[in-house]
């Protein structure tokens, strides 16, 4: 619970269908069976880039640690990545994840 926190709202997610359940710092979609969290600033940078109308896509695997301080999610149409060392993330679209983490429009984040 502390991770995701209270849960908010949830659309869909009878058994067989598509939808998802927002939590206070995650939310987790579902589609074709497959459950992926979309959460902390990944969520935010997604929204900020315009959510579910964002030029990404949405999120095809869950966030995954590249090396220390920094992470990755990948998206229909080009990645995420938060460093937080830097305290910052990174988007950028048709580029691979190594290019968004040196050219990727920047976001300043919460220092953790």
């Amino acid at each position: 619970m502390a991770a995701y926190g209270l849960p908010q709202h949830v659309h869909g997610l009878t058994w067989g269908d598509d939808g998802f359940a927002q939590f206070e710092k995650a939310s987790i979609f579902v589609s074709g069976g497959t459950a992926l969290t979309l959460g902390w600033e990944f969520r935010d940078v997604w929204w900020l880039t315009g959510g579910t109308s964002s030029g990404l896509g949405m999120a095809t695997a869950n966030r995954r640690q590249i090396e220390p301080n920094v992470w990755a999610q990948s998206y229909n149409h080009g990645w995420i990545v938060c460093d937080h060392g830097l305290a910052e993330c990174r988007y950028g679209l048709h580029m691979t994840v190594e290019q968004v983490r040196a050219q990727g429009t920047r976001v300043a984040i919460a220092r953790r």
